[in-house]
């Protein structure tokens, strides 16, 4: 997770996901992974996606703070703000 976040702050966003989709290929259902797949997917611009690995995540850590904030973001990214605003 450390070299992808490291991906993320350089603004390497797809180097990121390619990263973690390795590591989630080893761990598919590593929460930590999927939230941080998350966000490389929003940051990438790919809501749909986005919101999907944090949906996953928050299955397996209902309580994921950043698994919320991104499946919230990415509901809002895909025009669904009614739903953001509930999670």
């Amino acid at each position: 997770i450390a070299v992808a976040d490291a991906y993320i702050e350089s603004k390497h966003y797809q180097r990121a996901r390619e990263v973690l989709r390795q590591m989630l290929a080893e761990h598919p259902n590593d929460p930590g992974l999927l939230a941080h797949h998350a966000r490389a997917e929003y940051l990438l611009g790919d809501h749909a996606q986005a919101a999907s690995s944090a949906y996953a995540a928050l299955s397996a850590a209902p309580h994921d703070e950043l698994a919320m904030r991104i499946y919230a973001l990415a509901l809002d990214g895909q025009g669904r703000g009614q739903e953001a605003m509930w999670m």
